[in-house]
């Protein structure tokens, strides 16, 4: 590093601490993701047990008609209350009060008929309109299984084995422990996190680029017996800086959030070393050098510091979209991810939350294509530095 580049470094990290715009929004953006991710799971962990505590109260008319189906309820944990209801406008009007989870009819010849093993009809009112789908669920779960016991004891009843109906026993195990259920919800969180390095170095690049053009204290400094190289990537440097600073404050605030909840209550967990947390910010290293350079590079074509704000706002929504797109499509962890920036660092946490490492074509290709490109963006803005339109905003 020569003794200019060093001077410019310095200039643009002072400047940067100064601005206090840069500032507020790395403050926002580092306090803000972490207290958005443990609002989150935060959110999970209380409705896991509040569904764990429900109380689901039904309403049953004619209730004496099936006192098997009515204690198998009660032994679920189904509050089970006697109504005489038959008008639908009272029916309706009692569902929408969102006191009661459902409303359960038993046909007048539903004993006789059940008895003399013949089709027995029951009818179930619920409203899908209100917070209720859950205690709906478990309630017609219930019947479904009083539903196949029948069925098997009416064969039982004419002399045919139940097991002639059900060709196939199905039995399902899953191995998968709390890491590796949580891997992919942790990686597009993780995604959001690392996401967050375009925000924080955006102000920076944008004031140091297109802010002092129109200031045209750019123009005097190019006027300088300095390099353009030094003054490219003494500003490219200065950003990446302050970015790598506000990613390493993120990333310990997330990861401080993470161990403060029992995730355990939602089948996941969160346990990360020293070596997984050193991971984390080696790998947002590049990262934080690709987003000053696609930044600059964005700034280098617009005119005017308003239209650089729209320009980055817009652009930098582009490297987000895998992250988004992966889980919905459920891709899965192919190779081609980690060449991808943001998709890298995300799919790295998720190899973390499983247990598991990265083989050294990942670690090449997370840290060596952001690297290659962001030498090749400077290029781009060293190139377009040395013409004088630029520098004088024409």
């Amino acid at each position: 590093m020569s003794h200019l580049m060093r001077v410019v470094l310095a200039k643009e990290w002072r400047d940067g601490l100064r601005d206090r715009r840069s500032l507020m929004t790395m403050l926002i953006i580092v306090i803000n993701m972490p207290l958005v991710l443990y609002t989150v799971f935060s959110f999970s962990i209380n409705k896991a047990n509040e569904d764990k505590n429900e109380v689901v109260t039904l309403l049953v008319r004619n209730s004496e008609q099936a006192p098997t189906l009515i204690m198998q309820l009660k032994q679920a944990g189904v509050t089970i209350e006697t109504s005489t209801l038959k008008d639908e406008e009272q029916i309706t009007r009692k569902l929408e009060d969102n006191k009661i989870t459902g409303l359960l009819v038993l046909d007048d010849a539903y004993q006789a008929d059940y008895l003399a093993l013949r089709p027995a009809k029951m009818t179930f009112w619920s409203n899908s309109g209100v917070e209720q789908q859950a205690k709906v669920r478990k309630v017609k779960r219930q019947i479904q299984q009083y539903q196949a016991s029948a069925a098997e004891w009416r064969l039982v009843a004419r002399g045919v084995a139940p097991s002639l109906v059900q060709p196939i026993v199905f039995q399902e195990y899953d191995v998968a422990g709390p890491g590796a259920r949580a891997g992919t919800m942790l990686s597009l969180m993780f995604g959001m996190v690392f996401w967050g390095v375009f925000g924080i170095v955006s102000s920076m690049v944008i004031d140091a680029m297109a802010g002092e053009r129109e200031r045209r204290t750019l123009e005097l400094l190019m006027a300088q017996p300095v390099p353009v190289w030094d003054v490219v990537l003494g500003k490219w440097l200065a950003a990446s800086l302050l970015c790598m600073v506000g990613l390493t404050l993120q990333l310990a605030l997330v990861h401080f959030a993470l161990l403060q909840l029992p995730l355990e209550e939602i089948g996941l967990s969160w346990q990360l070393g020293v070596g997984g947390f050193l991971q984390l910010l080696l790998s947002g290293v590049p990262l934080c050098l690709f987003a000053a350079a696609f930044t600059m590079a964005l700034v280098m074509n617009t005119k005017s510091f308003k239209e650089a704000q729209s320009i980055v706002g817009i652009a930098v929504i582009v490297p987000l979209i895998p992250v988004i797109a992966i889980p919905m499509l459920d891709l899965g962890t192919q190779k081609w991810m980690f060449a991808v920036p943001i998709t890298s660092n995300a799919e790295m946490v998720k190899a973390i939350a499983k247990g598991q490492s990265l083989v050294p074509l990942e670690w090449l290709l997370l840290t060596g294509v952001p690297l290659v490109a962001s030498l090749l963006l400077v290029t781009f803005c060293a190139l377009r530095l040395r013409s004088e339109r630029f520098v004088i905003g024409v």
